[in-house]
């Protein structure tokens, strides 16, 4: 009897003893998990984030200044064009015509020329024989008069009509030139990017041109605009180092320049001028969400910081301090202070250890 209950004293001490071993572990894994480091000197750097849009460095928009009909095409979306190549011609028919009626008044003026020639001939020879007459007495002063202001009047008549040949030359000019703007060729060498008009489609050009196609002009080298706010756009610089990312190529890296930051009241403009990578891998339009200008490194000596467990995300706030700190290379000390807390992570930087986190 004594050794049956002896045996059911050790048997209840055995099950308390593991069940407080159960939730002392399970108390042990609901606490925060530290990581630890070893204490080492390294960078650390500041990072501005955006999200742009990759483009071309050279794009021109080539348009009519021309009104008409599209007559033909000779370039499509993707193709390689040079310089100087037709792309696209208009209906030259109505330019023909304004450019013949031109010719046309062209000869009318210079035979109006050749008209008041012949008569300042005749009106200077009859003022010469009226001028003898009216010496000896012969005609009244009257007809001296009349033929004198013939003659002139002559003369100002053959100064117009110099000018008018003049004026139908600017005119026939003029229609020349509008007719040679009914072939369309390319600024630039380059690649299509698109094409806003097909055969048979009418462009007006009144107030403004029309943009019939865009051409890039190297492929190979891109640049990426992107929006950054003013709140940091004041830590870019031109010729920081910029690494992107595009959805396209998720595990690809591009790094190149900064090329200019721009201020604005709102919003600040950062262009990146990629370095040089095979043709054709990167396409204007895609969207750059990974940009990220560096905009300082400053080498400071102390620990790294490891990610925080997913427990203590849910208790950060902005401004709170991280119970660990470092020493700058000037020897001031500096603590990580929280930027930004979600579920999933965290952002940091570091501040004057004088600094008060949140209360």
């Amino acid at each position: 009897m004594k050794t049956r209950s002896r045996i059911g004293i050790l048997a209840v001490a055995g099950l308390a003893m593991v069940a407080g071993l159960a939730l002392a572990y399970r108390g042990r894994g609901n606490g925060p998990r530290l990581t630890t480091a070893p204490v080492d000197r390294g960078d650390i750097a500041d990072v501005v984030g955006a999200t742009g849009v990759l483009q071309a460095v050279v794009t021109v928009q080539v348009g009519s200044q021309v009104s008409g009909t599209i007559q033909s095409l000779y370039a499509d979306f993707n193709s390689t064009v040079k310089k100087d190549q037709v792309i696209a011609r208009l209906d030259p028919s109505l330019f023909q015509a304004r450019m013949a009626q031109a010719r046309a008044n062209l000869e009318s003026a210079r035979a109006q020329v050749e008209r008041s020639q012949a008569t300042i001939a005749d009106t200077k020879q009859k003022y010469g024989r009226a001028r003898e007459l009216a010496a000896q007495n012969l005609v009244p002063p009257s007809d001296l008069e009349s033929a004198k202001a013939a003659y002139d009047g002559a003369l100002a008549a053959h100064e117009s009509d110099k000018a008018a040949v003049s004026q139908a030359e600017a005119a026939l000019n003029q229609a020349q030139v509008d007719l040679a703007h009914t072939v369309i060729a390319a600024p630039i060498d380059g690649v299509v990017l698109a094409r806003n008009v097909d055969v048979g489609q009418t462009v007006a050009a009144t107030f403004q041109a029309p943009v019939l196609f865009v051409i890039a002009n190297d492929l190979t080298r891109m640049q990426v605009n992107a929006s950054i706010d003013e709140a940091d756009i004041g830590r870019v610089r031109s010729g920081q180092q910029v690494k992107f990312g595009v959805d396209a190529y998720p595990e690809a890296t591009f790094v190149g320049p900064c090329a200019s930051a721009r201020r604005g009241s709102r919003s600040g403009g950062l262009g990146v001028l990629p370095r040089r990578r095979p043709p054709r891998r990167l396409r204007r339009g895609e969207a750059a969400p990974r940009a990220k200008p560096r905009a300082a490194r400053v080498g400071v000596e102390g620990p790294r910081a490891g990610p925080p467990a997913r427990a203590a995300l849910g208790r950060m706030r902005r401004a709170d301090l991280v119970s660990c700190s470092c020493r700058d290379r000037t020897g001031s000390r500096l603590r990580p202070e929280c930027v930004s807390a979600s579920r999933t992570a965290a952002s940091w930087r570091w501040c004057p250890a004088s600094r008060k986190g949140r209360r």
